[in-house]
């Protein structure tokens, strides 16, 4: 019987990976808003957001 544990462990980092990726560009997207947000003198909204 092999052991599933490496590949589980691998497919475990590559989602994680995915995540970070994804949390990478909403957080360079929130940024632009953000801007605009603020540009707008919305802070209230970018504090409750």
């Amino acid at each position: 019987m092999t052991n599933p544990k490496p590949k589980r462990w691998r497919t475990a980092i590559k989602a994680r990976e995915n995540q970070l990726l994804t949390l990478a560009k909403e957080a360079l997207q929130e940024k632009k808003e953000r801007k605009v947000i603020h540009f707008l003198n919305y802070i209230d909204q970018d504090i409750a957001a």
